[in-house]
């Protein structure tokens, strides 16, 4: 567990004046403008940036007359996904377009019609489309396994304890929020607060206070060198990179300057 709910409501409520009508709980513990502001600013940058801390993994079965595989219940997408063989041998898959896929036959006759069956055999491509992984060709008369790796939605947790948590929290009501986990990295635990702040002056008419706040967060250019200072978000982001060896880090391989030559001058 990262942190919760909870934890993040005194850094912003004192930060926006320790104000009693914005921080005060409602009935059976509903939540309070302070809480909405943490958990809109929580659920901006959770479903932007994908976080190991709101990885999952999930597996079934492929089995014949399947169309898809739906998504799991929270899943925001598949990140990866392997088949298997009854004797545990992976099946190669290739990611496509749905358009792609359109092209196996569905609930038709193979094209031209031979045996009047759909196009049948071990899963080869597989196409996201809504909340719905299409796999092509249709499952034959073999069971497949299959593990997939998923990114989690921001899921509201009303009404619920978190024991687990430091310190731990009982919930308030049965609306509190309090126990909602904030899946971020500990560092990213201060843009959290800082886009539950912005929010906060935004709402209250400080208009000065949320310029400086928004500065902070996403940067801002100097006026007499049109120089860019970049904000704690994109901050993170560079940190977040250089610690990830297996990520693109866009650097270009060196390559020879091409010379050009005027003709006919």
């Amino acid at each position: 567990m990262s942190d919760i709910l909870a934890n993040r409501r005194p850094y912003v409520a004192i930060a926006l004046g320790n104000r009693a009508d914005i921080s005060t709980l409602g009935a059976n513990g509903s939540p309070s403008r302070v809480d909405n502001w943490i958990y809109q600013s929580y659920l901006n940058i959770a479903m932007t940036y994908p976080f190991h801390e709101s990885e999952a993994t999930v597996s079934g079965q492929w089995t014949a007359g399947m169309d898809f595989i739906a998504y799991p219940p929270g899943a925001r997408r598949f990140d990866s996904i392997a088949f298997y063989q009854p004797n545990g041998t992976a099946i190669k898959i290739s990611w496509k377009d749905i358009q792609y896929l359109r092209r196996y036959p569905s609930n038709i006759p193979t094209i031209p019609v031979t045996n009047g069956l759909l196009s049948v055999g071990p899963p080869s491509i597989v196409a996201p489309h809504g909340e719905k992984l299409y796999v092509r060709p249709y499952a034959d008369s073999v069971i497949y396994s299959w593990i997939g790796d998923i990114w989690l939605k921001p899921q509201q947790l009303p009404g619920e304890d978190a024991p687990d948590a430091t310190p731990p929290y009982v919930a308030q009501g049965t609306l509190d929020i309090g126990a909602t986990e904030i899946q971020v990295p500990d560092d990213w635990l201060e843009i959290v607060d800082l886009g539950a702040i912005l929010r906060g002056h935004i709402s209250l008419i400080e208009r000065e206070k949320a310029q400086e706040v928004q500065q902070l967060l996403f940067g801002f250019t100097m006026p007499s060198s049109n120089k860019m200072v970049p904000g704690l978000i994109a901050q993170a982001l560079s940190r977040r990179q250089a610690q990830a060896p297996i990520m693109d880090y866009n650097i270009q391989p060196r390559q020879p300057k091409r010379s050009y030559t005027n003709v006919g001058s």
